[in-house]
This record gives C-alpha cells, structure tokens and sequence, in this order.
C-alpha cells in the first residue's frame, strides 16, 4: 500500500492555478460579506460608526489612536514614545537648531572659502545663524523645566542613570551664558525693539560663538545616548512598535512623465 501511495504521489496530476485557489479565494469572500453584514448591522442599531473607507469606531466612546494605547507592562516606567516629554524636545526643538545649524555651517564654509557670499546668501546665513541660536535657547528653555536630573533619576528606568553625567555637563556649559542667549532669542522670535542684545551676543572678546557650538554638541551627545537608552528599552520589554531601528521606510512611488 504504501508503494501504491508513493505512485498516485508522484504521478498526482497538477491542478491549475485557478482551481487550486478557488476554494480559499470563495472562503475568504464569503467571511469578507459576513464581516460587511455584521458591520451594516452593527451601524444601524447604532453601535458602531462608520467614518468612511473601512474605518469603524465604537459610539459613544472616546476614540483613541493607535499610539495612544498603553501597552506597557506593569512596573515599566518609560514613557510611551510618542508621550515622552525628553524625546518630545528632541523632536520639537532640538533637530529645529540642528537643521539651522547645518545649512548655518554649509554656507559659512562657503563664505570662507570664496571670501565672499551673495546678497541671497548673506540673508540667508544670518537667519540661519538667528534660528539656531534661537532654537539652541528654546532647547535650554525645555531641558531645564523638564529638571533633567532629577527626571532621570526617578521617573525613568534605573540604566537611564547613567545620563545623569551627560545632564549636569550640559547645565555647566548652560550657565556660562546662559541670560545673554536668552536676551538673544527673546530678540529673534519676538518683534525687536533694539538690536543691542544681538550686539552683546556677538562681542568679540566673549567667545559665545564657540560656546554655542560646544552646548549644540553636548546636547546632540545626550539626546543621541537618551534615544539609544530608549530602543533597548522598547526591545527588551516587547515595545517593537515604538522601535525606530529596523522600520522600514514606506517606498516612493515614481511618478511616470507625460
């Protein structure tokens, strides 16, 4: 019997493609219908709301997006990704100073390599120059409200200790100049009155220049360690959805030319 059963195994005739998936192709229409049934059914006693496309919400209850659900477990004090205040700042501050910074940077290299800039680029520098700088002063302004230190001592995971170093570092390098940037970004984001604090900023003798840049540096430092400290936090406690690393970026779409 057995050789009979190899024989009608190897001399099985193949069904066609079509064939072999109409069942499962009939299966998952009939559930598909049920599904649409049950969900008319649900949306006309009212116990449900439909909001177009395939999106239903229950009535009468707060909705709720996808980020927003706790999926923590017990005892995990880490934030939810999209609720943490530090990477909020991150986020909304810092990377605003570090793209000004950077074009900043890319047209004074070009400045000092042909000596020279255009009329546009001059503009361009100076707001770019203004914005970092004013950005660099709203992310002091965050970090010392949030109490870093004391944040990272008790509202956080007990590894996240280790940037405590890295938080008093920046609140030292914060105090050597602290009131002049803050003069300086009250007159860049605010309707300018005298251009006399942006004078006292850029006094030769005070070096404030290259102390932004070495607050711009330990900020990066910091926030970079705290976003590493967090994706191995979210993989070792079943946080993969919060994880940055190993997303895969959505693909572009090329546009066909008419």
């Amino acid at each position: 019997s057995r050789a009979k059963h190899g024989f009608a195994k190897r001399y099985r005739p193949e069904l066609p493609w079509n064939c072999r998936f109409l069942s499962n192709r009939a299966l998952r229409q009939e559930i598909s219908g049920l599904i649409q049934t049950f969900l008319k059914a649900a949306v006309s006693e009212g116990s449900l709301v439909h909001s177009g496309y395939i999106l239903y919400y229950v009535a009468n209850e707060p909705r709720v997006l996808a980020v927003e659900v706790d999926s923590r477990s017990p005892g995990d004090v880490l934030p939810l990704r999209d609720e943490d205040p530090v990477l909020t700042l991150y986020a909304h501050s810092f990377l605003a100073a570090d793209l000004m910074r950077t074009e900043y940077e890319k047209l004074n290299d070009k400045l000092i390599k042909l000596n020279r800039l255009s009329q546009d680029n001059n503009i361009k520098l100076g707001v770019y120059l203004s914005s970092w700088l004013g950005y660099l002063r709203v992310t002091c302004e965050g970090f010392e409200n949030l109490k870093m230190r004391l944040l990272l001592q008790n509202d956080r995971p007990v590894d996240f200790r280790e940037l405590i170093s890295k938080s008093d570092e920046i609140g030292r390098v914060m105090k050597d100049h602290r009131t002049p940037l803050r003069e300086f970004r009250n007159n860049v984001f605010h309707p300018r009155s005298n251009i006399e604090a942006i004078r006292k900023f850029f006094t030769y003798e005070a070096e404030r220049l290259p102390w932004a840049h070495k607050l711009h540096a330990a900020f990066a430092e910091f926030f970079s360690k705290y976003r590493i400290f967090c994706e191995v936090h979210y993989m070792i406690h079943g946080r993969r959805n919060e994880m940055i690393t190993g997303r895969k970026r959505p693909k572009q779409r090329k546009m066909n030319a008419s």
